[in-house]
């Protein structure tokens, strides 16, 4: 199939606007193997928008799976991706940067980098100079805050422009927790990636990143909001793998968050009074 025949415009008159965004979201992963896009095209083709939601699901679970391979083959390829210095590290293949230089994005090579946007989370004043053609967003978080959740809208609106802009990239800089979890925000909502594979790519990114229960408890709210599902069952694992030891089994723990709208310290309470992050 030529290239030709995959154009998002030639697709725009054949399918409603929900399979458009669809389509067009697939698109833009540049780094999409052609073989793998193929195997998209091919299933759009069966799929007709009188269709049942069960076969829209079927391609929306395919194109989830498609695109965490193809995020892990990009990062396993390291003659692909972006090798730049032990203080940047690529987060998003050519999209988000992340800086633990935090205050010194004055030192990183902006331009080389297509940095047309600056996200800096740290909770001080005097971010220096940043240069004309580059916006900066910055959000004042403590280390240590319980709290991410009502930034991850604005974050996301910031992001957003960049990844639907060819050579244009995000450098993140600050706390490495916060970062981690609006960057979790960003991929959830803008690439329709679960909960779950977002976190295990971004911890595999960042070695050593571990966001509270609260900031994760908030994920996994935002998540079930975006895909319109209620499941706890990445939180659980996560609060079971942090604080080992516990009597209660993970079905257990699950349905103690559920129970308590994924409130980690008020299913503990129930589970276990006596064990507290």
């Amino acid at each position: 199939m030529d290239s030709a025949q995959r154009r998002p415009d030639k697709w725009l008159q054949r399918f409603t606007s929900g399979y458009e965004r669809i389509y067009a979201s697939t698109v833009n992963f540049h780094f999409l193997p052609a073989c793998k896009e193929g195997a998209l095209v091919d299933l759009k083709l069966k799929i007709d928008k009188e269709e049942t939601e069960k076969r829209k699901a079927d391609f929306d679970a395919l194109q989830r799976r498609i695109r965490e391979e193809a995020l892990t083959d990009y990062f396993a390829n390291t003659s692909t991706a972006l090798a730049i210095s032990t203080e940047i590290t690529e987060i998003w293949p050519q999209k988000i940067y992340f800086s633990t230089s935090k205050l010194q994005y004055h030192q990183i090579p902006l331009e080389k980098l297509n940095v047309s946007k600056i996200l800096m989370v740290l909770d001080v004043d005097g971010l220096g100079d940043v240069p004309e053609d580059v916006q900066l967003l910055h959000i004042r978080l403590e280390e240590g805050s319980r709290s991410i959740s009502r930034y991850f809208n604005e974050v996301v609106a910031f992001v957003k422009e960049v990844l639907d802009s060819p050579g244009k990239s995000i450098l993140m800089c600050g706390l490495t927790d916060a970062i981690a979890c609006l960057a979790a925000a960003v991929i959830i909502t803008e690439r329709k990636i679960r909960l779950a594979p977002t976190i295990a790519h971004i911890r595999k990114r960042l070695p050593g990143v571990a966001p509270n229960f609260a900031y994760i408890s908030e994920l996994t709210n935002y998540e079930n909001e975006i895909f319109d599902v209620k499941d706890s069952a990445f939180l659980a694992k996560y609060v079971m793998e942090t604080l080992p030891g516990w009597d209660a089994t993970l079905e257990d723990v699950q349905k103690a968050l559920e129970a308590n709208k994924n409130d980690v310290a008020k299913a503990m309470d129930v589970l276990c009074p006596s064990t507290k992050q």
